[in-house]
């Protein structure tokens, strides 16, 4: 099952499941939509953390969906977006995310890792690199969020 959460703001989980349907696909990218799109206020950053080391294939299809979610997203999140961290341990799912990249490269920076301590890393750098105070989400954030999803 996909997760998207807020709860650590501004820094974000989103998790990518090993199988999923398009129809899943469509009311995952859809809830990130509504979300950035509704978010308070409009310089609130975002710090977009995603765990893809359990996915192991993207179809045409879901590729699509996620080029068509960085284009909508691009006028939002070029200006509030810190980055956004892929932690991948599949070379399918970094060949599925550079074909999404020659559809529609996102506006915001994007960054893959290895390890899910090097993206949070990163994506704390990059909110105080903007002036802004470092989160205060603990170390290993994200645990407990993927704990709660199973």
């Amino acid at each position: 099952m996909f997760l998207f959460d807020t709860s650590y703001d501004p820094l974000h989980l989103q998790v990518i499941p090993r199988a999923f349907t398009q129809a899943e696909v469509e009311a995952h990218f859809e809830k990130l939509e509504q979300f950035y799109t509704r978010r308070s206020p409009s310089d609130a950053p975002a710090a977009l953390l995603a765990d893809a080391r359990l996915a192991q294939y993207a179809d045409a299809l879901a590729r699509k969906r996620v080029a068509l979610a960085f284009e909508r997203l691009s006028p939002i999140l070029k200006r509030r977006a810190v980055g956004h961290a892929i932690v991948l341990s599949s070379s399918l799912i970094r060949d599925a995310l550079t074909a999404v990249f020659w559809i529609k490269r996102p506006a915001w920076p994007v960054q893959t890792f290895l390890e899910m301590e090097d993206a949070d890393r990163w994506l704390r750098q990059g909110i105080v690199d903007q002036g802004r105070l470092a989160p205060l989400a603990p170390a290993r954030w994200w645990e407990p969020l993927l704990k709660r999803a199973q």
